[in-house]
């Protein structure tokens, strides 16, 4: 289950545009912080589950916000270092780079409308991005106080988060403690650690709980310098709360099937995609007469083929027309990159071949590797040409 969280807040990290496993440091600090202050080993271990899939139901409004913002990876990249507890500073935001496609007149009465709507417009997206981590965490088979935990995920100390305006302790402690090490994660590595320290006490009472702040402060240096000297991936998996749970048949079945709807909310025009492909690869697998090992390693592996997609807006995606050749190179990288976050899952090892090649063609013409049939070297010029497709 560890290794499993671990790749789904890989595909977190790409969905904020972030560097591969800046969620896994902030779960690290989360421990530590928790730790630090003494608490419990439940809520300890409550922060963990809950840093590492935190942003789990980001996926399900992908596409609402980058209809409102264009490349919604960009729109979430901005949102890493803000204060969202301001309400200025979010509105802000949104009125410089709300609706990138109108010009002129038509700029104007988009800003009206953002300024009419966006208050509800904001409240229906996270709403919704908390209603499919709830939905997803339970068919993970969390616990209940991590599923209390990732329904505040958007809400802020001074009530002034979103959906529900919860404020204060009223927002369970683990999420508390989330907020402010995701926070200080990304502080720290995009300006610097004193900076990043400045930053959390200036939002203690706002964003931050005070009393976590007073925690988190003094040992924050330490904690920073800590967390460069190490793997964090290595590091996380050595934090998973016991007793570990091994997931294997069907178990491992159904919780792949998570990672597939993880995907596939993505976009609406991929709903249920990832279980249909593992279907019909599974299908063709038993028709071909291979062993039953060979069909579930199939099937699972088309469940999971789409990961790298969280790493490419839903501007291209979505697109309703034909893609540059620079957006085709973008889009050309999610096999490699479901290649990188599978392989380092040593439980799902056995898949990467298979996830990582789902875009090749017997010809060679495919991508990222221009394979053929017989698994030879690409040639110079056998790369597919951009066409109008996104497939």
């Amino acid at each position: 289950m560890g290794e499993l969280a671990g790749i789904l807040a890989l595909g977190q990290d790409n969905a904020f545009g972030q560097p591969l496993e800046s969620q896994m440091r902030s779960t690290l600090l989360a421990v530590w912080l928790a730790e630090a202050a003494g608490l419990p080993a439940q809520d300890r271990d409550t922060a963990y589950w809950t840093a590492q899939l935190r942003y789990l139901g980001c996926t399900a409004h992908a596409h609402e916000v980058a209809v409102m913002f264009g490349d919604d990876i960009a729109t979430r990249a901005r949102t890493v270092t803000y204060d969202a507890s301001n309400p200025a500073e979010v509105l802000r935001d949104a009125l410089v780079h709300g609706l990138p496609g109108r010009r002129g007149a038509a700029r104007a009465v988009a800003i009206v409308s953002i300024l009419a709507g966006g208050r509800k417009f904001a409240q229906m997206n996270f709403r919704s991005g908390c209603e499919a981590a709830d939905v997803l965490a339970a068919r993970l088979g969390m616990a209940q106080a991590v599923r209390d935990a990732l329904a505040c995920t958007f809400e802020r100390w001074n009530g002034k988060g979103q959906p529900n305006r919860v404020q204060g302790e009223q927002i369970p402690l683990p999420m508390r403690i989330v907020y402010l090490t995701q926070d200080a994660e990304a502080l720290a590595r995009l300006r610097s650690h004193a900076e990043a320290i400045t930053v959390i006490r200036q939002r203690s009472g706002h964003s931050y709980d005070p009393a976590l702040v007073g925690e988190f402060v003094p040992v924050a240096a330490e904690l920073f310098a800590r967390l460069e000297k190490l793997d964090p991936w290595d590091a996380a998996l050595g934090c998973e709360p016991e007793p570990r749970r091994v997931l294997a048949g069907t178990a491992l079945d159904q919780a792949l099937e998570v990672a597939a709807d993880f995907i596939d909310l993505k976009s609406p025009f991929t709903a249920g995609h990832s279980r249909q492909v593992a279907t019909l690869t599974a299908a063709a697998c038993q028709r071909a007469g291979l062993p039953d090992a060979e069909v579930a390693r199939a099937r699972r592996a088309g469940r999971v083929h789409d990961l790298g997609r969280t790493a490419v807006p839903n501007s291209l995606w979505d697109k309703p027309g034909g893609l540059t050749r620079a957006e085709l190179d973008r889009v050309q990288l999610h096999p490699l990159l479901t290649e990188q976050m599978l392989r380092r899952a040593s439980a799902l090892a056995d898949l990467t071949p298979v996830a990582g090649c789902h875009h090749e063609k017997a010809d060679g013409s495919g991508y990222c590797k221009g394979l053929t049939s017989e698994r030879s070297a690409p040639q110079p010029g056998s790369w597919a040409q951009p066409t109008a497709t996104r497939r």
